[in-house]
């Protein structure tokens, strides 16, 4: 083998290396992010377990339970739009919050866990 041809081999070859470590990123990379999308289910859904069991029950807000509500308001996506039925759901969420009306808190998050399951 020459030196040029050598040459040009290894050139399409460090090239084609590239290409293939590119590649393995960006499937590591989106691994990572249904890694963390699930884990966040995960979490909302235990929230809102809890939740659930917390408006059932007749006694008063607790400031844990504040906490809790709270906790689901952060790992819930910000409606920006309020185009569709999930996002003024949301819209819904975070406004029945500040006023803690658990009977009305109980069926949202009962809609809600519906649209999870999508």
């Amino acid at each position: 083998m020459s030196p040029d041809q050598l040459a040009f081999y290894s050139g399409w070859a460090s090239i084609l290396g590239l290409a293939v470590s590119l590649a393995s990123l960006a499937y590591v990379r989106s691994i990572k992010a249904n890694i963390i999308k699930f884990q966040r289910k995960q979490r909302v859904r235990g929230l809102l377990d809890e939740l659930e069991d917390i408006c059932s029950s007749k006694a008063p807000w607790q400031p844990e339970d504040q906490a809790k509500l709270h906790a689901l308001q952060r790992n819930l996506p910000s409606p920006w739009m309020t185009f569709g039925a999930k996002k003024r759901l949301l819209i819904d969420i975070f406004r029945m919050t500040a006023d803690a009306g658990k009977p009305a808190l109980l069926e949202a998050f009962k809609d809600l866990r519906a649209y999870l399951e999508e």
